[in-house]
């Protein structure tokens, strides 16, 4: 029987390489919501001493499309869009109806929202991964050399750049769980959230929060 061991051991590691092959390979799920958006799974990632390696594959991605971390932080340079503004109140007001204090404005990751949102595709699953399977937001927010013990992105899209755009993408993420969770998360006190156009008629957005305190 032990000669067998070096085999089932073997077998076994070569199981959980595939299952984490897979599980990076497979397309996000998203779903439809009311009022032309879509939504995915929400994110979250601790800060983490392997981050540095996603910040690396970030980078690399970044300087293969031909970017930089300077061009794409000139993402944040633009005042705040009205579909901005209005989430980002949309975003208190949610946290003030459950007795939570406000997330502050996070200038300083505004271009990774940007960024983020600028990297949804118009159709199809919207997706929190980089080509390379990593969280694609973990290895911006070290580019732009932010402090946090946790971080969360929340990202949608919509169809119908309208008045009430902002509103129905706040009413699916609330109504979504895992969304919910990220926006009534006590801990989170800074908050980014970045608009894009991804079609004539289409906007994705992406929110970026992170907890500062005892930093």
């Amino acid at each position: 029987m032990r000669r067998f061991a070096p085999f089932v051991v073997a077998a076994a590691v070569v199981v959980s390489v595939i299952a984490v092959v897979l599980s990076h390979a497979a397309p996000p799920v998203y779903t439809p919501a009311r009022g032309g958006v879509a939504i995915g799974p929400a994110a979250r990632h601790p800060r983490s001493p392997t981050d540095f390696g996603a910040q690396l594959a970030t980078g690399a991605l970044d300087t293969a499309a031909g970017s930089s971390g300077n061009q794409l932080a000139d993402l944040g340079d633009e005042p705040l869009t009205g579909e901005e503004q209005a989430l980002l109140d949309l975003t208190n007001d949610d946290r003030a109806s459950n007795g939570l204090p406000p997330v502050e404005f996070d200038s300083d990751t505004l271009w990774v929202a940007r960024a983020r949102a600028a990297a949804q595709v118009p159709s199809g699953p919207l997706s929190h991964y980089n080509s390379l399977g990593d969280l694609a937001f973990v290895g911006l927010l070290g580019d732009a050399a932010v402090p946090y013990t946790l971080a969360g992105e929340n990202l949608a899209r919509a169809t119908g750049i309208d008045s009430g755009v902002s509103a129905r993408l706040n009413e699916a993420l609330m109504n979504s769980p895992q969304h919910r969770a990220n926006i009534l998360e006590p801990s989170f006190d800074k908050l980014s959230i970045g608009a894009a156009p991804v079609a004539p008629d289409a906007i994705a957005v992406a929110e970026i929060f992170r907890s500062t305190a005892g930093l």
